[in-house]
């Protein structure tokens, strides 16, 4: 475990936070892949803390832009902040073309599994956030898994499992992830949702199209559908990368809040 302390991000958020406790956490999937991940704290919390686990986009790892911001603001608001490299990815072991989705909702479950035992963590208050793959392996994991309370989906792919792919278009994927994709549905996966919610998307997202969203979302009992308009897939506007943080990091403070939560 150590501190960290560092100057603001380039995105100048508002009340950016200047410190926070990081430690390094090592674990095992189910199949016995070691994968590793970081938890963020506030310095000095006083109480146990609810927590959220982020799950990156299926070419980025947890060094990336999101996730960066996501550790500094969630901690000033009193969150606990897990992000990992999935399987192949990173600092985790394994090769990135035997990337699936199964493999990516495998060592979610793990994730999820390993830090809300943690003391520090309320494990009633269990929270993801999930950009692009990422978000379409916590649609997976929150339908099947009782501690997860809240959610937040960034430009979730669901896409992924209705598209037709051609071998070009992704080169560094065993033809098994293209096979594995397909064993889901996502809309019939979202009925089985009954927590909040959240589902932020650009309206020019050239990756995966808005309307995939605009659908998801009447699949879901309790959420909302948050349009940035303009935004591309990576939200690479700062403008628009800022109101996703803002929105985002609304929205986990307003669940947390809540005495009631879903199951």
């Amino acid at each position: 475990m150590r501190f960290e302390f560092f100057p603001l991000s380039r995105y100048n958020l508002r009340n950016a936070f200047r410190g926070r406790r990081l430690e390094k956490i090592r674990f095992k999937d189910s199949k016995g892949h070691k994968l590793v991940g970081e938890f963020y704290s506030p310095i000095k919390p006083s109480d146990k803390l609810p927590l959220v686990v982020y799950s990156h986009g299926l070419y980025s790892s947890m060094k990336s832009n999101k996730s960066a911001v996501f550790r500094d603001k969630l901690p000033a608001a009193g969150f606990g902040f897990f992000v990992f490299d999935a399987y192949g990815v990173g600092e985790s072991e394994g090769k990135f073309k035997e990337t699936t989705l199964t493999s990516r909702i495998d060592g979610l479950k793990s994730a999820i599994d390993t830090v809300s035992s943690r003391d520090d963590v309320l494990t009633n208050k269990v929270y993801l956030v999930g950009s692009s793959f990422g978000g379409l392996a916590s649609l997976c994991v929150a339908a099947q898994n009782d501690k997860v309370k809240a959610m937040v989906l960034l430009a979730p792919a669901v896409n992924f499992c209705y598209k037709n792919f051609e071998p070009t278009e992704y080169p560094e994927l065993d033809s098994t992830a293209f096979e594995d994709v397909r064993k889901y549905d996502p809309y019939k996966v979202a009925e089985k949702i009954k927590i909040p919610v959240l589902i932020i998307h650009g309206d020019k997202d050239e990756e995966v199209p808005f309307e995939t969203s605009i659908e998801l979302v009447k699949h879901i009992k309790n959420a909302k559908l948050v349009t940035i308009e303009g935004a591309d897939h990576r939200f690479d506007n700062k403008k628009d990368f800022d109101l996703l943080v803002e929105k985002t990091v609304n929205f986990l403070i307003t669940v947390s809040k809540k005495r009631k939560h879903y199951s």
